[in-house]
């Protein structure tokens, strides 16, 4: 499974790219950071984690892999929701 985190500039949300699936599904800043959230605690039991994630669009994505993998990816979501609030933060005061 091959799974970027980015953030999208006009929307300010933040996007999974799924390159196998070719497919990019949106999550808010507030889901993105529950789904880091999960992931950590998912990882917490140093094993293989797997993980269900809804998008905005109601499309469920399974996010997985080793311990370390998830905790690196949870970090990823973190970072990215930060951007995007800052996106949102400035597009509403424009």
């Amino acid at each position: 499974m091959t799974i970027g985190v980015s953030h999208d500039l006009e929307t300010g949300d933040v996007v999974l790219v799924d390159a196998a699936a070719k497919t990019i599904d949106d999550f808010s800043p507030s889901k993105a950071r529950k789904l880091a959230s999960k992931l950590r605690a998912a990882a917490a039991s140093g094993t293989s984690v797997l993980v269900i994630a809804t998008a905005n669009n109601g499309r469920q994505i399974k996010l997985g892999g080793t311990a370390e993998h998830a905790i690196g990816m949870a970090d990823d979501l973190e970072r990215n929701a930060e951007l995007a609030m800052a996106i949102r933060r400035q597009k509403s005061a424009t």
